[in-house]
């Protein structure tokens, strides 16, 4: 038996940072996803920010994020793929996550219990950021006013929403199995 655990406290770290890995590798598939599946759905309304939206839910559920240093990584990663299909200057992506991951991890600090209201407008608020900060520097490149997307802000929402209640779904899934395998 303690063979057994001494094992599993040497792989336990193991899998923290293969479950790492496996989030930094998810956010060039989703950009991929994004642009290449639902681009041609774009022309007519807004495409819904996959990478962002899943951004955002990793960072709100991520554990004493004030001292985490994963969500920095994290972010480069995020727009490192969001870059890849851009049309700005390589990195203008990678810039923004970082600094709005510095400000949502000050508004996140503030949050003291997790749940759906809390997720609703740390969602709001980072999405607002987000599509204000892109219209910004879009105007900045294009050098015309490029109004604020609504009806992007609205399906990033539902689609924050969406991933929220899976992950949820998925979270308490995995604890009922826990609580019947302790029985």
């Amino acid at each position: 038996m303690i063979y057994q655990t001494s094992i599993y406290y040497l792989l336990l770290p193991i899998s923290k940072m293969i479950k790492k890995i496996i989030l930094l590798l998810l956010f060039p598939f989703l950009s991929v996803l994004q642009n290449t599946f639902f681009g041609p759905f774009g022309k007519t309304a807004g495409i819904p920010n996959f990478v962002f939206v899943t951004f955002i839910l990793i960072l709100f559920f991520e554990r004493n994020i004030s001292k985490s240093y994963f969500v920095y990584p994290m972010a480069f990663f995020a727009g490192l793929s969001m870059d890849l299909f851009s049309p700005f200057l390589f990195g203008v992506y990678i810039l923004l996550f970082l600094v709005l991951t510095e400000v949502l991890k000050r508004i996140s600090a503030l949050v003291v219990k997790k749940n759906f209201i809390t997720f609703t407008f740390f969602l709001i608020i980072s999405i607002f950021l987000f599509e204000l900060s892109e219209s910004f520097i879009f105007s900045i490149f294009n050098k015309q006013y490029v109004p604020f997307e609504f009806s992007r802000f609205i399906y990033n929402c539902i689609l924050g929403f969406l991933f929220y209640f899976c992950y949820v779904f998925v979270q308490k899934t995995i604890s009922n199995k826990k609580k019947r395998r302790g029985n």
